[in-house]
C-alpha cells in the first residue's frame, strides 16, 4: 500500500499454482488426500505427505521457505493419529534438506528486510569471500555460498547482522 508503508504482505503460494489443472488448491497438501467434499474415498496418508513434502520442497528449490498449507475442513476429515502420521512422513520426506524452521511472522519480516537489502559486490581472493550489502536489515540475513565437490555442488548458509547503509562482510577466511 504505497500510502501505508508501515503495512507489508508475504504470501507462500506460488505464482501461477492457481492454474495448475486438476486442482482448485494445488498448495493445499489435504486438497485430494481426505474425504472431505468426497474428494478422496479414504484418507491418503501417503498422498498427503508426498504432496505436503513436494510442496515444501517446491519453495525450498525456490531458495525460500517451503509453507505447508491446508484448510480445517480437511483436517477435521483426519484423526489426530493420522494428521501426526502425516506431518512425520513429511518430515522423513524432507531429511535431505537443511531447514530453518520458523513461524510465517518471521518469515515476513524476513522478507520485508530482506526486500530493503541489496548485494551490490561479491570478492573470492586466495579462498576468503566477502560481500558488499546496501541498504537496512533489522534481522540478521542469510546469504547462501555454492561451492564445487567433485561432481557435486554444497550449498553453505552464512549470516549477516543487521546493518543500515553499506557494509562489507567477511563470509568465509581463505588458506591463501
Amino acid at each position: 500500500m504505497p500510502d501505508h508503508p508501515e503495512f507489508f504482505n508475504a504470501v507462500a503460494h506460488p505464482l501461477g499454482s492457481h492454474k495448475l489443472r486438476g486442482s482448485i488448491a494445488p498448495t493445499d497438501f489435504l486438497w485430494g488426500n481426505t474425504v472431505f467434499w468426497k474428494e478422496s474415498e479414504f484418507n491418503d496418508i501417503r498422498g498427503a505427505a508426498e504432496k505436503g513434502a513436494r510442496v515444501i520442497r517446491l519453495g525450498l528449490d525456490g531458495g525460500f521457505f517451503g509453507c505447508l498449507m491446508t484448510h480445517e475442513q480437511r483436517i477435521a476429515t483426519l484423526s489426530l493419529e493420522e494428521f501426526e502420521e502425516v506431518l512425520r512422513r513429511i518430515e522423513g520426506l524432507l531429511s535431505d534438506r537443511e531447514r530453518f524452521f520458523a513461524s510465517y511472522d518471521e518469515v515476513a519480516e524476513y522478507l520485508y528486510n530482506h526486500g530493503r537489502t541489496k548485494l551490490v559486490g561479491a570478492r573470492l581472493e586466495g579462498g576468503r569471500i566477502t560481500c558488499r550489502l546496501r541498504g537496512k536489515s533489522e534481522v540478521p540475513l542469510r546469504i547462501s555460498v555454492f561451492r564445487e565437490e567433485g561432481e557435486d555442488v554444497a550449498e553453505e548458509f552464512f549470516e549477516v547482522p543487521q546493518f543500515c547503509g553499506e557494509v562489507e562482510h567477511i563470509l568465509t577466511e581463505g588458506s591463501g
